[in-house]
């Protein structure tokens, strides 16, 4: 056995948290000691009987390389904190993972990384952001990372891929599990074109507990972080707070006072996070970092410039990113329902305008002039 394999084995304890592996790493001095103690140097006052039996029941030379196996058939690799591939940014953050397993590709070290996390149960406004924002800078250059969450992590990992750019997501659970399940075409897809990443070995399941400390490697792989909807206490607010604690830049989109969904996100700005309108607020902070070879200006085009015919162009100058009902809609525009229905089908089939759930539409994030023109 070699160096690599003592820190795979030390990570596939999955009885061990990564606070506890770093203090057995702080006593024993590396994981090869710790293969190597007695067992009367496991102490029962350190250790719970679980973390001990998990230490000793891994001591198995053959069963570790039917592990390494496992990996090569499921397409992952495993990197140790001490091998050259490890991420350099995750090397100065507190308690860097022991290793991690990856499918896919790791994060260029050299490109900038941004971090786009926000709410599980997000609204369509806050979802449109997230997944138009990280297209816009993913087409730039930018790595989008984040967390396969439902809601504003999905819309994130979506806009990336959709722009033909890099994202990562990072797990609470093994690499070769995809948690939520309805999320699993974006975890496929990024697994491919991008990387799946996790502290976790393999069968790991998705724990609650997992997410939190999970939290810290998104953080520490990115560059700055964007919160684009959160309520007040939620796990993107510990995403920001772990990411000030490691000197990350912290950006949040303003949302509507009394809006619970934007509580957190106001709570930011008001503390000193950067207040985001637009993707080209976050390229002057690191479009200086991109590769001079990539397309790296974003050119917005003006919603009020699209072609459309006149009583579309009245329809959809009435409506925003915030969704409208149908009936408020018809209101403004002094259309009759029949006729209205009529145009916001023709706007939603030319990919102008999105519709939620009762009737409920609104722009699209992203305007795309080659449609409707």
């Amino acid at each position: 056995m070699n160096s690599h394999d003592y820190w795979l084995w030390f990570c596939s304890i999955e009885e061990l948290g990564y606070r506890k592996k770093e203090e057995l790493l702080a006593r024993f001095g590396s994981p090869e000691a710790l293969f190597y103690a007695k067992e009367d140097e496991l102490t029962r006052g350190e250790l719970t009987e679980r973390q001990r039996s998990g230490i000793l029941r891994g001591r198995n030379e053959e069963a570790l390389l039917q592990y390494a196996e496992r990996l090569k058939e499921k397409g992952v690799r495993f990197i140790g904190r001490e091998e050259e591939a490890y991420p350099e940014r995750l090397k100065h953050i507190y308690c860097p993972p022991c290793g991690l397993y990856v499918r896919g590709a790791l994060p260029a070290p050299e490109a900038p990384a941004l971090a786009i996390v926000g709410a599980r149960v997000c609204s369509a406004y806050g979802g449109g952001l997230a997944e138009y924002f990280a297209g816009e800078l993913a087409r730039a250059g930018i790595m989008i990372i984040s967390g396969l969450a439902e809601g504003v992590d999905a819309a994130a990992h979506a806009g990336a891929l959709k722009a033909g750019g890099y994202t990562a997501a990072v797990l609470g659970c093994g690499v070769d599990r995809c948690y939520p399940r309805e999320n699993f075409n974006l975890y496929r897809e990024a697994g491919q074109r991008g990387g799946i990443l996790s502290e976790y070995p393999l069968g790991c399941a998705p724990q609650r507990g997992n997410f939190p400390e999970r939290n810290r490697i998104i953080a520490g792989l990115s560059d700055g972080i964007l919160i684009t909807e959160a309520r007040k206490r939620s796990g993107s607010l510990i995403t920001a707070s772990l990411g000030l604690e490691q000197g990350k830049d912290i950006f949040a989109i303003p949302g509507r006072l009394g809006d619970s969904l934007s509580e957190g996100c106001n709570a930011l700005i008001r503390s000193g996070a950067k207040l985001i309108m637009t993707p080209d607020d976050i390229l002057q902070e690191y479009g200086r970092f991109l590769p001079k070879t990539k397309k790296n200006r974003i050119v917005f085009e003006k919603f009020n410039k699209i072609s459309l015919e006149t009583q579309e162009k009245i329809v959809y100058d009435s409506l925003g990113l915030t969704p409208k009902h149908i009936d408020a809609i018809a209101g403004e525009c002094r259309m009759a329902f029949s006729e209205l229905s009529g145009i916001l089908l023709a706007l939603e089939v030319k990919g102008y305008v999105s519709r939620s759930a009762q009737n409920y539409y609104a722009i699209c994030p992203g305007p795309e002039s080659e449609k409707g023109s």
